[in-house]
């Protein structure tokens, strides 16, 4: 399946374009994503289980140099208003 490479930095510029400014970002399946290879496994019926990993992966999504290993992040962004009357720039191919 085609995938894509987008960098926090690329896509905080396309927001920007479109009347957003990026807020933060948060590396996603840091430690999560990774189990399968290790061998450990997640018992996902074991909530004490599910809630102690999601606390540790939340706290490293938060701090560097944890969230920049990510594969995956989250950019978080906040809308002017005054920008919602622009019109969208071009997007690449």
């Amino acid at each position: 399946m085609p995938g894509r490479a987008d960098t926090v930095e690329e896509l905080s510029e396309l927001i920007r374009g479109r009347g957003v400014e990026p807020l933060t970002w948060y590396g996603v399946w840091l430690f999560v994503d990774w189990l399968e290879f290790s061998g450990a496994e997640l018992d996902p019926s074991d909530a004490k289980q599910v809630a102690a990993t999601a606390a540790v992966e939340l706290e490293a999504s938060r701090r560097d140099p944890y969230r920049q290993l990510s594969r995956v992040f989250h950019l978080v962004g906040r809308k002017d208003p005054a920008a919602a009357a622009l019109p969208a720039p071009a997007t690449r191919a």
